[in-house]
């Protein structure tokens, strides 16, 4: 099993998991408006095991939106068709300055089969597991989410996710 960093760096992913069937049952309603919504995806990972840069482009997003899991919230998530892919999945959100906290990650980033052998990392800072800073930017249906993040144990993620055809959950941009 692959296993970069330490175990409070990398928490196993039912909580994740758990996470995104919770943001799954919310979007039933809307499912139509989310299983489609396509965009790019880069990812440098600095420090551990996955070190590297990793470019997606044109891939189809579970959820890109505005309002979820809060009004003043921006979400982004993606899953693989192909759980062996690099990355497998990642979750990011931003918050925006008048947003409620929630107690869920900021970023989560697998490696792999996640039920099987995969690597994962946590950044949760409100629970004083790495840092977080992100930003979103509208441009009309387009949303771009960029975040600078680094796990308790220093390995750094540099992310930037643009998504067409954002869903707003509610008004506006977080």
């Amino acid at each position: 099993m692959t296993t970069p960093g330490t175990p409070t760096a990398r928490r196993r992913f039912s909580l994740p998991l758990a996470l995104g069937a919770v943001a799954a049952a919310a979007l039933v309603p809307f499912g139509a408006a989310q299983f489609g919504s396509t965009g790019d995806l880069r990812l440098v990972v600095t420090g551990g095991e996955h070190e590297g840069e990793y470019v997606l482009s044109d891939v189809t997003f579970f959820l890109c939106a505005f309002g979820l899991p809060e009004p003043g919230w921006f979400d982004v998530q993606y899953f693989a068709d192909d759980q062996t892919a690099w990355p497998s999945s990642v979750q990011a959100g931003h918050r925006g300055p008048d947003a409620p906290e929630v107690d869920t990650p900021d970023v989560v980033i697998g490696f792999g089969d996640m039920a099987a052998d995969g690597a994962g990392y946590v950044v949760w800072e409100a629970q004083g597991e790495g840092t977080v800073e992100s930003r979103v930017v509208e441009e009309g249906e387009t949303a771009t989410l960029t975040l600078e993040a680094t796990t308790s144990t220093g390995v750094a993620f540099s992310l930037e996710v643009v998504c067409d055809d954002v869903y707003r959950f509610e008004g506006g941009p977080g």
